[in-house]
C-alpha cells in the first residue's frame, strides 16, 4: 500500500516507493519531497535531480510552477543547481529509475551566496618600484640594489639589455626571458655587479608596455664603453668573416668592417637558406642594428633578430618609441663603472 497521499516523504523513502512500482506505473496520490538541485538536465521540461544530506538522488521528470499552470521553461523565476526546492507530484519508476513525475515547485529557496560589501576594497597591488636613471646604477657600488626603467635592446637567454637617455645596462633574470621583445619598456631590479666588463643588475624585470627603440648611428671607431647595452647602427659595412667552426656553433660570429676598423657581432642571430647556408655571407654590404656589448676589454655587438642585418638604406627593424628623444650624448660614467676600454679589430675568437 502507498503511503498516505499529500504527506511529505524523504528522498530515500520516495526512491523506495518508486522502486516498488512496475515500469511506467505511478502512485494515485501526490507527495511532497524536498531536496537540493544537483542539475537541471532539460531546460524545457525542467527535468532535474535533487539530493539530500546523505547523497540520495531522486529524478524529477518534468516540473511546473506552484499551482501546476506553468511549465519550467515559461516560469519567471526558475530554480537552478544549488537551490533548494519542495516538489509535489506522483511517484513511480520508468525503466527501473525511480522518479517524481510532473512535480509542482511549491517552495523555492535560492542558494546562499556570500554577501558582498557595498564598496568592496580593491585588492592591494604590489607597488611599482621607484626607478633611477641607468647612469645612477652604473655609478653605484657593487651589490647595491637599483631599479631602472629602459627600452629592451637585446634579449639573450636570461639577459636583457636596457637603455634610457643616460646609458645602458644588462638585467640578468633568474630564468630565460620569453615574454619580451625588442623595444619593450621594462623595469629591471637587482644588485649591481660587473661581469666580464659588462655592468648588470642581477634580479628580475617587469614589462611596463610595448615601446620602441631609438637607434644611434655610429662608426666602428666611435664605439666606447659609454655605449654598452645601448642600441646602435653601423651603416653600409662589409661582412669580412662568418665563423661557425664548421657548423659546430649554432650561431656564427660575424665580423664586419668599414674599410678601416673591424668589429665582431658575437653569436649573430641570422637565418639559413634552403641549402643550410647562412644568409649573411662574406662580401655582403649590410646595415647592422645591434646592442653594444663587450668581453672584458673588447667591444662587441649583439643582436636579437635576423632582421637586424639589413640591406643598406633599409628601415630600422624596430620603430622608435613615441616622443622619445635621441640618446646621443650618453654619459661617460659607464666607462668609469666598467673599466672597459675599446679594442678595435682585435684578431681573437671567443
Amino acid at each position: 500500500n502507498d503511503p498516505t497521499a499529500d504527506t511529505e516523504l524523504s528522498i530515500k523513502d520516495a526512491i523506495a516507493l518508486g522502486a516498488s512500482k512496475e515500469h511506467n506505473v505511478y502512485t494515485e496520490g501526490k507527495y511532497y519531497v524536498t531536496g537540493v538541485i544537483t542539475e537541471v538536465y532539460n531546460d524545457t521540461y525542467g527535468n532535474m535531480k535533487i539530493t539530500d544530506a546523505e547523497g540520495n538522488i531522486l529524478t524529477i521528470y518534468g516540473s511546473y510552477s506552484a499551482d501546476g499552470s506553468t511549465r519550467y521553461d515559461a516560469m519567471e523565476v526558475k530554480p537552478v543547481a544549488g537551490d533548494t526546492v519542495k516538489l509535489y507530484g506522483i511517484i513511480g519508476q520508468y525503466n527501473g529509475n525511480p522518479q517524481m513525475k510532473n512535480g509542482w515547485i511549491v517552495e523555492h529557496t535560492p542558494a546562499q551566496t556570500p554577501e558582498q560589501p557595498e564598496n568592496p576594497e580593491t585588492p592591494e597591488q604590489p607597488a611599482t618600484p621607484a626607478t633611477v636613471d641607468i647612469s645612477v646604477a652604473l655609478a653605484g657600488e657593487k651589490d647595491a640594489e637599483f631599479s631602472v626603467k629602459g627600452y629592451v635592446t637585446l634579449i639573450d637567454g636570461k639577459n636583457v639589455y636596457l637603455q634610457d637617455k643616460t646609458g645602458g645596462i644588462c638585467v640578468r633574470a633568474s630564468e630565460n626571458v620569453e615574454d619580451l621583445k625588442l623595444g619593450d619598456l621594462v623595469i629591471g631590479t637587482g644588485k649591481k655587479s660587473v661581469y666580464n666588463g659588462l655592468p648588470q643588475l642581477s634580479g628580475s624585470y617587469e614589462k611596463v608596455k610595448n615601446g620602441g627603440l631609438t637607434v644611434k648611428e655610429v662608426g666602428i671607431a666611435d664605439l666606447t664603453a659609454a655605449d654598452l647595452c645601448t642600441y646602435v647602427k653601423l651603416s653600409n659595412v662589409t661582412v669580412t668573416e662568418v665563423f661557425d667552426k664548421d657548423g659546430e656553433y649554432s650561431l656564427p660570429n660575424i665580423k664586419v668592417s668599414d674599410g678601416t676598423n673591424e668589429i665582431q657581432v658575437y653569436k649573430a642571430v641570422v637565418a639559413k637558406d634552403d641549402a643550410g647556408a647562412w644568409t649573411v655571407k662574406v662580401g655582403d654590404k649590410v646595415d647592422v642594428y645591434a646592442a653594444v656589448s663587450c668581453y672584458k676589454d673588447t667591444i662587441q655587438l649583439r643582436n636579437t633578430i635576423a632582421a637586424e642585418f639589413a640591406a643598406p638604406g633599409s628601415e630600422p627593424p624596430v620603430n622608435p618609441p613615441t616622443g622619445d628623444a635621441s640618446i646621443a650624448g650618453l654619459v661617460v660614467a659607464l666607462m668609469a663603472a666598467t673599466g672597459c676600454a675599446v679594442v678595435i679589430g682585435k684578431k681573437k675568437e671567443f
